[in-house]
């Protein structure tokens, strides 16, 4: 079996200015109209992230329904991680091994998101930037928000202008998106891509249900008995199901799929 097709099977239903990169124009112009959204850029990569809030609220779905708690603020980057960030981050480090797929360039386009990366490697670009990984509960909660929604818009049925995605019919892009073209997506915070384009990493180690339990800024730190780590968000290449807010997906670590990325969470005290 493919890793698409692990990605596909194996899943569970259940940051103030503008980057060096600059956004559409009406990506920032949405976010304003979608309340009191909180920017800053990294000066690290040109990265712009968003202010996410903490709160309490109800994660996952079905029989995987539980009561979390977030008890610290943190930025978010508002979209993953681009090619050219990538570069300029290997340029500085001499990071080895770069990106699978970068001598494809129907994926190495500056502004489309870096895919081909393990979860080592976003670990390393995360520290070098001064960031880490999203938990999966914060990557949840900035693509969700207080009114739950499905989706990171909210409950309305996806269209082609607010996600990146396969459609029934098997039409569709053939490769990554530019970040951010779909700000008519925007979630509550202000993140866009949360919903297809490209899958994201998250911290944890993946356990296939969180059984109901309430928790308090959780994180599977531990492998426990796993073998593989969280992704979230849908990608290019997967149906709108699969980008549903609370839907939790699964790739091993060392996996380098061309529909997979990472963003960086900045914690507030930087």
């Amino acid at each position: 079996m493919s890793v698409r097709s692990l990605v596909g099977c194996c899943a569970l239903f259940l940051l103030v200015g503008v980057s060096t990169l600059p956004l559409p124009r009406s990506a920032e112009a949405q976010s304003r109209k979608r309340g009191e959204i909180k920017t800053k850029v990294n000066p690290i990569d040109g990265a712009t992230a968003v202010w996410v809030t903490p709160a309490k609220f109800t994660m996952g779905a079905g029989a995987d329904l539980h009561e979390v708690t977030l008890t610290r603020p943190y930025w978010l980057y508002q979209v993953p991680v681009t090619n050219a960030q990538y570069r300029k981050f290997v340029k500085a480090t001499g990071y080895q091994p770069e990106p699978a797929h970068w001598s494809n360039p129907a994926f190495s386009a500056d502004l489309q998101p870096v895919v081909g990366v393990a979860h080592k490697d976003a670990v390393a670009y995360c520290k070098w930037a001064g960031g880490r990984l999203p938990t999966e509960a914060e990557w949840e909660w900035a693509a969700r928000g207080p009114e739950g929604g499905k989706f990171p818009w909210g409950n309305a049925d996806a269209t082609e202008k607010l996600a990146v995605y396969k459609a029934e019919d098997g039409s569709g892009p053939q490769h990554p998106e530019p970040v951010g073209s779909r700000p008519d997506g925007m979630s509550w915070c202000g993140a866009l891509d949360m919903a297809g384009n490209v899958t994201q990493w998250c911290q944890d180690w993946y356990i296939p249900q969180r059984r109901g339990e309430a928790a308090i800024d959780p994180l599977i730190a531990e492998k426990v008995d796993a073998e593989v780590r969280v992704i979230r968000g849908g990608s290019w290449v997967h149906s709108i199901a699969l980008a549903r807010s609370f839907y939790r997906s699964l790739l091993p670590p060392d996996a380098t799929t061309d529909t997979n990325g990472f963003r960086v969470v900045l914690d507030a005290s930087r």
